[in-house]
């Protein structure tokens, strides 16, 4: 729909159906793959925020550009500490000298990208010279890892988890006016 000079977006639902007898590595892939048709890296941003705001949800999160606690996150940049989170989908030599800042400033870069672009991001930091001191990994580990981690530290099942992960993903998504959602649905 258009009014005057704007286009007004009708929200876009993304539904994942996912069995809970298969691995939450499965799940999470499943969650990436349905972004990966609909959200250009928005909905991948927003899990990883998900994923750090769940694991950290007593202390919030820093977004790295400005310092400030980020609840909603429009940013693709989070800080706890002393790590920096960088997430990118298509990973170019403009994220790994943003890690090289990172570096510099004594800050230690964590590079998430899918799975798929893991052997590029590292070749990337070895032609900048950093590849001995920015950790790259995949969007999927670190949140596959989380859900076991703290399903474990929890005592919960790490479907609980993940539904947990996919709510506040779900909220940030929507803070931050995308249009979008994501929802996963048992079966």
């Amino acid at each position: 729909m258009t009014q005057g000079n704007q286009v007004e977006c009708m929200p876009l639902s993304i539904r994942v159906a996912i069995d809970g007898t298969e691995s939450p590595a499965t799940w999470v892939r499943q969650a990436i793959e349905a972004a990966n048709r609909s959200s250009t890296g928005v909905i991948e941003w927003q899990l990883v925020g998900a994923t750090i705001e769940r694991r950290f949800k007593d202390r919030g999160i820093l977004d790295s550009t400005t310092g400030t606690i980020v609840r909603q996150g429009a940013s693709e940049n989070y800080a706890t500490a002393r790590i920096v989170y960088r997430v990118t989908t298509n990973p170019t030599s403009k994220e790994l000298l943003q890690c090289a800042t990172d570096i510099e400033a004594g800050k230690q870069p964590l590079l998430l990208v899918p799975e798929e672009q893991v052997q590029r991001a590292k070749i990337l930091a070895q032609e900048q010279g950093i590849a001995s001191s920015v950790f790259v990994l995949s969007i999927e580990d670190l949140i596959v890892f989380d859900v076991i981690q703290l399903a474990a530290d929890e005592s919960k099942e790490p479907l609980t988890l993940f539904g947990d992960i996919i709510e506040i993903c779900s909220r940030r998504l929507a803070e931050a006016g995308t249009g979008l959602s994501l929802r996963v649905e048992t079966r």
